[in-house]
């Protein structure tokens, strides 16, 4: 039994089409029969159900890649969706002139399971056919039919040419290489002709550095930092004056600064920054020798220069745990923005820290620095369901190392708030001393 280049297969029009994708991609069949749902029966169903939009996603994809299988719609009408006799009927029709011993692949998604109970009754006069199921979960294929352990050996879920691109096509958006997209592994778009990997090599030993220094040793009082600048004194641990430094009462960014006629008297949050981490160098051994010049990277051009160094400090970290599995990860990216067609190109959003796996699923970190209110962070939940189907799996990134960890009364109070959001809106939460074990565990 031959897997490749097979005469017909039928799938369902589904939110989650990577599955689709997936098998047309192993498959390479001939003729694709596409069932999905007509447009009145759409009114009468929940808001949300969109197959017009999803099938849309789909054609656009294989019309990208040039793959040369012919789509064959066939539309579920409501007398069809009430009673299975019908709608058996209707796909009898549609199979009449394919000989039974030609066999015929039906891949049946989550979402029409119902459908599944007539398409194994006809498959019961068809001997060679096979049905499947890719379980997103387990990240498993499930086939039915006499030949299934031949099929499940050849047939693999998962494909080596993945690219952001394409998975977020899947789903209604696009991405672009921007500058400001660091690139750890992978490509944005499959038609690069090599891995386009942006991102300072220096930069990341730096944030590695730092990042075990804080979950090491951050808390011991030996690692409290003083900081002098403009006559004003600033003590505590490094991350407890780095999220300090967000404060507009105390700091002013440097562009607003410049821009004010009178003299403020608050301090200039990049001069403060500055400081900060010239006491950083002569508490970490070696961190100096990396020479990497911290005050004229990019961070320090934000207003807000925190949150960006809490990313780089996350992402650089999260891409070391993963080099290992690195026969499961086809991309990860910082900074990675997402466009919705239909909004001409307009950003819709931003992912902080962004993994692309062989089987499709995108994981997304948002990483906080200060708060989280609860709209943003359904939002963010919203958006990564969206981007990644049902399998997608929003995380939340705190700066705390542990539930525990206490920094400063206002900052706890902050911290704590967005912790408490994230957890109303169901965002896994990681806290940076458990971030090896759960990185590893949500990739599998």
């Amino acid at each position: 039994m031959e897997t490749k280049n097979v005469e017909h297969l039928f799938i369902f029009s589904t939110l989650n089409q990577m599955t689709n994708y997936i098998a047309i991609k192993n498959l390479k069949p001939k003729n694709i029969y596409n069932i999905t749902l007509d447009e009145g029966l759409v009114k009468t169903l929940k808001q949300g159900i969109q197959p017009d939009k999803w099938d849309e996603n789909l054609e656009k994809v294989i019309a990208d890649e040039r793959i040369q299988s012919e789509i064959k719609p066939i539309k579920i009408k409501q007398y069809m969706y009430e009673d299975l006799e019908k709608f058996k009927n209707v796909i009898k029709e549609n199979i009449k002139m394919i000989n039974k011993d030609t066999p015929i692949y039906w891949h049946i998604t989550g979402g029409q399971r119902v459908f599944s109970i007539a398409i194994h009754d006809i498959v019961k006069e068809r001997p060679n056919d096979i049905i499947f199921y890719l379980e997103g979960n387990s990240e498993k294929i499930i086939p039915i039919g006499k030949d299934k352990y031949e099929f499940q050996s050849q047939m693999k879920y998962e494909l080596e040419d993945l690219d952001f691109s394409t998975a977020f096509k899947l789903m209604g958006y696009d991405t672009k290489d921007l500058k400001s997209t660091r690139i750890l592994k992978g490509k944005i778009n499959k038609n690069d002709e090599k891995e386009k990997t942006y991102y300072d090599e220096k930069e990341m030993k730096f944030y590695n550095k730092l990042y075990q220094w804080i979950i090491e040793d951050g808390e011991n009082p030996k690692s409290y930092i003083n900081v002098s600048i403009d006559g004003k004194k600033f003590e505590g641990t490094f991350k407890k004056l780095l999220l300090e430094s967000n404060s507009t009462k105390q700091f002013i960014s440097r562009q607003e600064y410049e821009k004010k006629s009178e003299k403020d008297q608050r301090i200039v949050r990049q001069e403060f920054l500055a400081k900060l981490f010239e006491e950083v160098k002569k508490k970490i051994p070696n961190l100096k020798e990396i020479e990497y010049d911290f005050i004229e990277s990019d961070v320090m051009k934000n207003k807000f220069p925190a949150g960006y160094i809490f990313e780089k400090l996350t992402g650089y970290a999260i891409y070391t745990i993963v080099k290992e599995l690195k026969h499961k990860i086809q991309g990860i990216a910082m900074g990675l923005k997402v466009y919705c067609y239909d909004k001409d190109g307009h950003s819709t959003d931003e992912l902080d820290i962004v993994i692309l796996t062989n089987t499709g699923r995108i994981i997304n970190f948002e990483c906080k620095s200060g708060s989280l209110k609860g709209d943003n962070a359904k939002s963010h939940n919203f958006t990564t369901y969206s981007l990644s189907g049902v399998f997608g799996a929003p995380i939340f990134l705190t700066p705390l190392t542990h539930k525990n960890e206490k920094l400063e009364k206002e900052l706890d109070k902050k911290l704590q708030s967005a912790c408490g959001a994230a957890e109303r809106a169901k965002l896994e939460i990681i806290y940076l001393n458990e971030m090896k074990d759960k990185v590893k565990k949500i990739i599998g």
